[in-house]
């Protein structure tokens, strides 16, 4: 999910994409795709990061993996906006009253609309929506359950791409 929202977001001309991810290969494909720069969650300050990259808090937060919103709460600046894009199973906790004070928009995402699988469809086959760089594994339909198990952990997996051709 991170990885096509930077995509859309470098292809809507949004000049300072930066990117949170603990695994360093999708780091590498972040910065493939446009951001401006990818933060080990794990080994820096984010806020701090992010604030050298680009000389302010962050004014607007994708919350992709889940269960971060209350670091998207703590890291955001005033007036900020959080668009939660990511499920997580368990509670997460979040500062309600930094929240307030703050004054944030916090937006929950979920499913697509046909329409709006037809417009991304459109957009990748226009050449509008650079997925190339998203592509880390080709798989074979019976490499599936393998490559699904992997998802359980963090792996330098991107978008993979299922080939459903029949093979002799």
């Amino acid at each position: 999910i991170g990885l096509a929202v930077v995509a859309w977001l470098v292809a809507k001309g949004v000049g300072a994409v930066v990117v949170s991810d603990p695994v360093a290969a999708r780091r590498e494909l972040a910065m493939r795709c446009g951001a401006l720069a990818a933060i080990d969650p794990l080994a820096d300050d984010v806020g701090r990061e992010f604030r050298a990259a680009c000389g302010h808090k962050p004014s607007v937060i994708f919350d992709c993996a889940g269960g971060r919103l209350g670091e998207a709460v703590g890291l955001a600046g005033r007036d900020s906006k959080i668009v939660v894009a990511g499920y997580h199973a368990h509670h997460v906790p979040v500062d309600t009253q930094q929240a307030l004070v703050k004054e944030l928009d916090v937006i929950f995402t979920s499913w697509y609309t046909s329409a709006e699988f037809v417009h991304t469809i459109d957009a990748v086959a226009r050449d509008r929506l650079p997925v190339e760089h998203l592509i880390t594994h080709r798989i074979t339909l019976d490499e599936l359950p393998a490559a699904y198990a992997a998802l359980k952990h963090p792996n330098d997996q991107g978008k993979v791409v299922i080939d459903m051709r029949r093979h002799a």
